[in-house]
């Protein structure tokens, strides 16, 4: 079978010099884009700012002639880049192509063949695409464009493969490198816990709280130290609420542009308590109870469309029903929890 292997290196900020969410999910496909989503699913290893990882393309069904590959990445937050992609072409020889034997790159102004600056290759290849870190050297602030062209064993060099990019640096006013959640030793308390590895003209780090997800107040203020290694910061809630507790940081710059951190929950429950969340859903809401209970959703209309025995965690699936207020149930309790279907 006739594959087509490109080791690639994945950044979500590019030559942004800008904190990112961690890369966790990528997708290609080849010649026409399914949507997001929708592409074959691509593993990234270990998740990060950048990942490194080697994809292999089946191209055997593939004709004769150009095609394209194309590659994006998903975020922590759910959000795909745009893809990247890198044309190839499927010959119809049968016989063995000459290996590649050298390599080289240049900025901005084509020096002539032979005279760019030369990239390693650890030995002579088929096909080589391998991720490359590449010194940007005393190029100045503004637009440019790197061009790579490689060598056969027969002396020819290929067609030369360029990619413009911007190179800025803005200042960061903090960099976040982790933001934790955890309940205090004697279970009652929220314990947050953060660590920067950046600080510059920072004001202060807002704590939220929400219970349902989408609307938070603040709670508390924790000022920043502005320290250029960054630092470590702690804040305790005594007073979480019962229920769900969905935790994040507004990072505010002295200016008063800020940036939220990602969001943490936390559980507390009473002796019995009965749990239902989220209380606005486009499909699964899950129940939670330490005892046994049987428990219905309800529409406006008072039918019960769905019903089910509950004792420890449950749920009910509302994709396949219309959008609207749900209500749901437990059989010989008073207690009715109000749900919105997206």
């Amino acid at each position: 079978m006739k594959k087509l292997l490109l080791i690639l290196l994945c950044s979500y900020c590019g030559f942004l010099f800008t904190a990112a969410q961690n890369i966790t999910t990528a997708e290609y496909f080849i010649d026409t884009d399914p949507g997001m989503g929708n592409g074959t699913a691509l593993n990234v290893g270990v998740s990060g700012t950048t990942v490194n990882f080697v994809a292999t393309f089946p191209v055997g069904a593939l004709s004769t002639g150009f095609h394209f590959v194309a590659i994006r990445t998903k975020d922590a937050d759910g959000k795909w880049g745009l893809f990247e992609n890198r044309g190839f072409y499927i010959s119809g020889q049968t016989s063995n192509v000459t290996n590649i034997i050298a390599a080289e790159y240049y900025y901005d102004t084509d020096p002539g063949i032979g005279n760019g600056t030369a990239i390693n290759i650890p030995s002579p290849v088929s096909v080589y695409q391998d991720s490359l870190i590449l010194p940007l050297g005393s190029l100045p602030l503004g637009n440019h464009r790197i061009a790579i062209r490689v060598k056969n064993a027969d002396g020819q060099w290929s067609l030369l493969e360029e990619r413009p990019f911007t190179l800025v640096q803005i200042p960061l006013p903090v960099s976040l490198l982790s933001f934790d959640a955890r309940k205090s030793a004697d279970g009652k308390k929220a314990e947050l816990h953060w660590v920067t590895t950046f600080e510059q003209n920072v004001s202060r780090f807002e704590i939220q709280r929400s219970t349902d997800g989408i609307n938070y107040s603040k709670i508390g203020v924790v000022n920043a130290l502005n320290l250029i290694n960054g630092s470590s910061y702690s804040w305790q809630d005594i007073a979480p609420l019962m229920g769900v507790n969905y935790y994040r940081l507004r990072m505010v710059d002295t200016d008063a542009s800020s940036k939220m951190s990602p969001v943490k929950t936390l559980r507390f429950v009473e002796k019995y308590e009965l749990l239902v969340f989220p209380t606005l859903t486009s499909n699964l809401v899950f129940i939670q109870s330490p005892k046994e209970v049987t428990a219905q959703l309800i529409n406006m209309l008072g039918v019960v469309v769905q019903q089910k025995v509950v004792r420890g965690s449950s749920s009910f699936d509302l994709s396949g029903l219309p959008s609207g207020i749900y209500m749901i149930r437990v059989v010989g309790e008073k207690r009715i929890f109000k749900i919105m279907k997206q």
